[in-house]
């Protein structure tokens, strides 16, 4: 498949089978995840392929005023073509079915093959993420994009997956500590980015981590 597992494979294949909620010409509305396919070139990494995934969570709701907004999971080239295939044989549904007398659910059994034939410690993970924004500033059409690409941690043993986890939120943790955040209660983390003084702080933790996000301005 192109994929090795990483994280949760139970919150893996909720992504493949839930609706994906997108903002398109100003409105909330829901698609089928994994359509939307696209190709994608990531700077040292090559060719990869995007579909849609639900994942924007709280940001459909700070997030205003914007005329189109979606979030897209990347993969390998053919990976969804084969998820694809998986969930429309009903691998990924939850209803059980009866084989053999025993009542099972496909998505329980989907889930322990996951786990034990696409976890390979062996294999070296990366993440890649692409964040691009476009819009009107000083009257001028412009474009921001930032990459991010992290790999796995050969002295320390851990996954890319786990630094660009983990790492963010202990890093939000230590500026609690240190009174960095003014507001109380239950906090957005990109409200929180909205901060430059905060967004800075956050930013030199990744860094002391060894993970870097470029920014780049495109005029338009």
């Amino acid at each position: 498949m192109g994929y090795v597992i990483t994280w949760s494979p139970e919150s893996l294949i909720d992504e493949y089978a839930r609706k994906a909620r997108i903002v398109k010409e100003g409105e909330t509305v829901e698609v089928e995840a994994l359509r939307g396919l696209e190709e994608v070139e990531v700077p040292s990494v090559g060719r990869l392929e995007a579909f849609y995934t639900d994942g924007f969570r709280t940001l459909l709701h700070t997030i205003k005023n914007v005329d189109s907004m979606w979030e897209k999971t990347l993969r390998h080239p053919g990976h969804a073509e084969k998820i694809g295939l998986l969930k429309a044989l009903g691998f990924f549904d939850e209803k059980s079915i009866s084989v053999d007398g025993v009542s099972l659910s496909p998505r329980k059994l989907t889930v322990k093959l996951f786990d034990q034939k696409l976890r390979r410690p062996e294999i070296r993970d990366i993440v890649a993420m692409k964040v691009e924004v476009s819009g009107i500033k000083n009257d001028k059409h412009v474009c921001y994009v930032y990459h991010l690409l992290d790999r796995y941690d050969e002295n320390r043993r851990i996954t890319a997956m786990a630094r660009t986890t983990a790492y963010p939120a202990s890093i939000i943790a230590q500026l609690m500590l240190k009174k960095a955040v003014k507001e109380k209660g239950v906090i957005p983390p990109e409200r929180l980015g909205m901060s430059e003084e905060f967004f800075s702080k956050f930013l030199n933790g990744l860094e002391k981590q060894r993970i870097k996000i470029t920014e780049e301005e495109v005029l338009e």
